[in-house]
């Protein structure tokens, strides 16, 4: 699930913002109906600003999830929270403690009968923290921590590992408004005490996301900002169990033309596994920015843009292991007179099925099988044999894959006039057996496996080239005296993994049969 806010456009008169909630089912996104308080009539314009508006979501399984945002009503805003039973969203009634207003900015939900949903109340001319708690039948305010004399603290994301452990961060401001700093507080069980937390050498430190794998790993992701510089910078801070330190992070000014960056939002598979996502600049358009964590230290992903004159965001994440996450965020489209259109964004990251090797086998008669590896990169390796036993032009390739295999889509070949002729999981369940007919001499052949899924969700597509010259044993892309001096030298010979090649006629003796195959090719080349 993914939650945000959406608007008509062009604009009605006095138009209220709607909530917006889209849904992942494995292989699209589509928008489910939710519930928007506010909603006015675009005809009868009311006073003060007015909207719906989602900030965050958490789902324990398909059947139960939980949204959490704010409802600015004419009088002001309050709090907004509804809740997917696997067919709908409905609202539910969440307290406001203050009568000024309150913002829910993030929920977390380990279980159906607990939650906590973090954010700010409007207290006379500042802001203090905010959470409320969810015990599966009804919403209420638990007492949050804030700082003695600052006027502005609030909470903008929190992460739940269960009912006895839960972190929450954002940061607080100095009367003057000349700092920030981060602020951490956490759930024992009972209660919610603030934790120290550090803070860089900038005068504004903010924390937008966080995220825990375990009581003992939690990270907690923003950005820096330095007035006097006009230079911002991510923030990355890790908690061990016991404190929190500064993470070191990727720093995306030191690649070229990005400026201005800032994380949004964080997520982790486990303690060596996380993705944070935002955005940084590119002269004045923003385009998305990805960090991943890999256990000691971050470094940006590439990360794909709508196009170059359009600004891209990216403002939360969420994992289900690491080999699948998703971000979700915003681009502008093309500018308008009454300004630029906004459009969700979405982005997707799978690990490709991963390759052990692939290669061209052939049964030499008694002798056995021997295999040609194929690498996928770099020149294509040769084949030089062609079988009595199968003909002319058939050919054997065997794919092997880190994981067992779930499925193949389809298998192709395309070059040599090849296709083929049959193929199936085996001889192992992390193998893939491609049959080839009708393969040409002195040519390029690829095999192609489409739709590949393994047993990890891991998906892709996997090439593999083939160059085939009958009788070049020595593998360099011609037919010589090298390759009939390299046949006649092993003839009577025993077949064996170290002259194989010799064998060309794979019937399991080098003979003088081997030798006028390869006579009778000899002048021929790969192109």
């Amino acid at each position: 699930m993914a939650v945000g806010v959406y608007a008509e456009f062009p604009p009605p008169i006095n138009p209220a913002n709607q909530t917006l909630i889209e849904e992942w089912k494995g292989s699209s996104w589509s928008i489910v109906s939710s519930p928007s308080p506010s909603q006015l009539n675009p005809n009868q314009p009311e006073p003060g600003e007015v909207g719906n508006y989602l900030n965050g979501v958490s789902c324990v399984d398909e059947n139960f999830c939980i949204a959490v945002g704010y409802d600015y009503t004419a009088s002001g805003p309050v709090t907004l929270v509804e809740q997917w039973d696997g067919t709908a969203w409905s609202l539910v009634d969440a307290p406001n403690p203050s009568s000024a207003g309150a913002f829910l900015n993030a929920v977390s939900c380990p279980t159906t009968t607990f939650c906590i949903a973090a954010g700010y109340q409007l207290v006379g001319s500042g802001y203090q923290t905010l959470v409320e708690q969810w015990n599966g039948s009804s919403w209420s305010v638990v007492p949050s921590p804030g700082v003695a004399g600052s006027p502005e603290v609030a909470f903008n994301g929190v992460s739940c590992t269960g009912t006895a452990f839960c972190m929450a961060d954002g940061w607080d401001c100095s009367a003057d408004g000349s700092t920030c700093s981060t602020f951490m507080a956490a759930w024992n069980g009972s209660s919610w005490t603030s934790v120290a937390s550090p803070n860089t050498a900038a005068p504004f430190n903010y924390l937008y996301g966080m995220a825990c794998a375990s009581s003992t790993f939690c990270m907690a992701a923003g950005s820096t900002f330095t007035l006097s510089t006009n230079t911002s910078a991510p923030l990355f801070e890790r908690w061990d169990g016991s404190t929190w330190s500064l993470a070191p992070f990727a720093d995306p000014t030191a690649q070229s033309a990005l400026l201005y960056p800032s994380i949004y939002g964080v997520a982790c598979a486990d303690s060596g596994s996380c993705m944070a996502v935002g955005n940084a600049y590119v002269g004045s358009v923003a385009q998305t920015l990805i960090e991943q964590w890999g256990g000691s230290d971050w470094s940006i992903d590439s990360s794909p843009d709508t196009g170059t004159t359009e600004s891209n965001a990216l403002f939360g994440a969420a994992c289900a292991g690491n080999d699948f996450c998703m971000a979700t965020g915003a681009y502008n489209t093309v500018s308008t007179p009454a300004g630029a259109i906004s459009q969700t964004l979405i982005e997707e990251y799978t690990v490709p099925v991963q390759v052990v090797s692939v290669v061209s086998e052939l049964t030499h008669g008694s002798a056995g099988t021997f295999h040609i590896n194929l690498p996928l990169t770099g020149n294509p390796a040769i084949e030089c044999r062609s079988s009595a036993s199968l003909g002319a032009g058939n050919y054997t390739m065997v794919f092997t894959f880190v994981n067992n295999l779930i499925a193949v889509g389809s298998a192709g070949a395309s070059g040599c006039g090849g296709s083929v002729s049959s193929s199936s999981t085996g001889p192992n369940a992390n193998q893939y057996t491609v049959n080839l007919t009708g393969v040409s001499n002195a040519c390029y052949i690829s095999v192609t496996l489409s739709d590949v899924i393994d047993s990890a969700g891991n998906v892709g597509t996997v090439s593999a080239p083939m160059g085939v010259l009958i009788g070049d044993t020595t593998g360099d892309g011609f037919v010589n005296s090298a390759d009939i001096s390299q046949t006649k030298s092993q003839s009577g010979a025993a077949v064996t993994s170290s002259n194989f090649r010799e064998d060309l006629n794979a019937d399991g003796f080098i003979n003088s049969a081997d030798i006028s195959l390869v006579k009778s090719q000899s002048g021929t080349a790969l192109p």
